[in-house]
């Protein structure tokens, strides 16, 4: 009888609703899943899809062949480029080791991102961004393993970073602006 009343409830309700948004689970190494609502429009009625911005180190770990290493600090940069195309640059530590800065195009076409490459190819499988609420959590796969970050969205002119960090994401930048940015806007 109980399970009856339950599953009638349930159906009522799921009859009586909205078709809800999709359901989406981050989980970044072992800290506890994140669970969001893919919503196009913010409480503000800002379209929070927009992934252009500066954003915070939230948390994050880096693989090295299944070898966990926890990452301590960071700060993400992306620029929209065009209608499909977002540059990105940004830098990353952990304690045992200096900053280390990665940047280059992410593309985007058929509901996913791809990451562009000078050549002007596409790597299929190698990046994934997921948005929610004000963060966002990047996923990049390399040769050497895979890289899992949550990003918090930030509107400080200035990053309050270490020294070595500022170093490494001024370093980042300027490279970014060399080699990718000048070549795609080309």
């Amino acid at each position: 009888m109980k399970y009856t009343l339950s599953l009638s409830v349930a159906l009522l309700f799921s009859a009586c609703s909205t078709t809800p948004p999709v359901e989406t689970t981050v989980k970044i190494n072992n800290t506890p899943e994140i669970s969001s609502k893919n919503i196009l429009l913010n409480e503000n009625n800002n379209d929070i899809n927009n992934y252009e911005g500066s954003y915070h180190f939230v948390k994050g770990t880096d693989s090295l062949k299944g070898i966990y290493e926890n990452i301590d600090d960071g700060y993400l940069v992306i620029e929209k480029l065009d209608e499909d195309d977002y540059g990105f640059y940004y830098v990353e530590q952990s304690n045992k080791y200096s900053p280390n800065s990665k940047f280059g195009i992410f593309h985007y076409e058929n509901n996913r991102f791809y990451q562009k490459f000078l050549d002007g190819s596409e790597n299929r499988d190698n990046v994934k961004l997921v948005q929610f609420d004000n963060k966002l959590e990047t996923t990049i796969n390399t040769v050497r393993g895979t890289q899992a970050i949550q990003w918090k969205k930030t509107f400080e002119v200035t990053p309050m970073l270490s020294e070595k960090l500022m170093t490494a994401l001024k370093n980042a930048k300027e490279n970014y602006r060399q080699i990718y940015k000048e070549k795609f806007i080309d």
